[in-house]
């Protein structure tokens, strides 16, 4: 029997979540979370526009929308961490830390999983990191960002968020999100705001 094909995100989808970026990238984040939602429309199947856009829209405040389609991908793709992981968020947002802490359990679950299969990342020990952070408290998530930081020194993403956890700014897990979270090149400038 031949492999099954790998999934292909429609062309359109693609540039319309390129330049979703590249208005991020320019601080549009209203112009973002437009173009992100029509690269999702195109495409609800591509896992990538669906996670940006659930990001962009609880970025914006929109988190019973955000939680839907995080929901959705999630159930669709069980092993996309970063799903679970925002859903936990935008279930704290809402006050139901209960649901929350269920979706930080299924986040660390499938990230114990992925890595015994398929080996450690420093994007994946990140998102450990910050799980452990928001599931357990602060020392713990300190203790886990400091273990990645002895794997991966020169990891920028692990530096700016263990500031932002000494900082005690839960905030910055939306921004850091949409702005590309543990795959981002480079650590996110910080801010002082907590909320966008």
């Amino acid at each position: 029997d031949p492999e099954p094909s790998a999934y292909v995100p429609k062309q359109e989808a693609l540039r319309l979540l390129d330049l979703a970026q590249l208005e991020l990238a320019a601080g549009k984040v209203k112009e973002a979370t437009s173009l992100a939602g029509a690269a999702y429309d195109t495409d609800p199947t591509y896992d990538e526009a669906a996670w940006i856009y659930a990001t962009l829209l609880g970025r914006t405040g929109q988190v019973e929308e955000a939680l839907e389609i995080c929901s959705l991908l999630g159930t669709r793709s069980p092993d996309y961490v970063q799903a679970h992981l925002l859903e936990g968020i935008l279930w704290e947002q809402l006050g139901n830390r209960e649901a929350a802490n269920l979706a930080y359990d299924r986040t660390l679950t499938g990230i114990a999983k992925l890595t015994t299969s398929a080996g450690s990342t420093p994007e994946l020990r990140l998102y450990e990191a910050v799980t452990v952070h928001l599931r357990r408290g602060k020392l713990a998530g300190v203790q886990a960002v400091n273990h990645v930081l002895a794997e991966y020194p020169d990891y920028p993403p692990a530096h700016y968020v263990k500031t932002c956890m000494l900082d005690k700014n839960r905030g910055f897990l939306m921004r850091w999100f949409s702005d590309g979270g543990a795959n981002s090149a480079s650590a996110p400038p910080q801010e002082n705001s907590k909320t966008e």
